[in-house]
């Protein structure tokens, strides 16, 4: 159990020192999104996230692809863009990266653009409304 593994070790101890624990073939029954968005005392409106495991590149080239691109270009379509909604600017992204990377090719960038989901409401206007 996640949860309980967490309380026992803390985070830093139940996922980033030796052993592992998080990665013996525990299976986890929801996303990190989805705990934001469901959490019972106020949860999310909406998150952007991956559905399993992120994955990105090593060092100076995380922005070259998979996680390192997708985020950033979502950002790119609200900012720069003027996109409105989340999930105009999270479908962009992802068309923006099938166009941009092969996705026939590598099985990384297929499972980038499945897993990389918007969780809540895609009519959000970040920034909030005008008067």
């Amino acid at each position: 159990n996640m949860i309980e593994g967490i309380k026992e070790y803390g985070i830093s101890g139940y996922f980033f020192t030796s052993p592992l624990r998080f990665f013996y073939m525990e299976w986890v029954p929801k996303c990190w999104s989805w705990w934001l968005t469901s959490n019972d005392n106020g949860g999310a409106i909406a998150t952007l996230g991956n559905t399993g495991l992120g994955m990105g590149l090593w060092g100076f080239d995380y922005t070259t692809g998979l996680d390192g691109w997708l985020f950033p270009r979502f950002f790119y379509h609200y900012g720069t863009l003027g996109e409105q909604h989340i999930g105009m600017a999270h479908s962009s992204a992802i068309t923006d990266y099938v166009n941009e990377f092969d996705i026939n090719l590598d099985g990384e960038d297929r499972q980038m653009i499945q897993q990389w989901a918007l969780i809540g409401d895609p009519s959000l206007m970040p920034g909030g409304y005008s008067n």
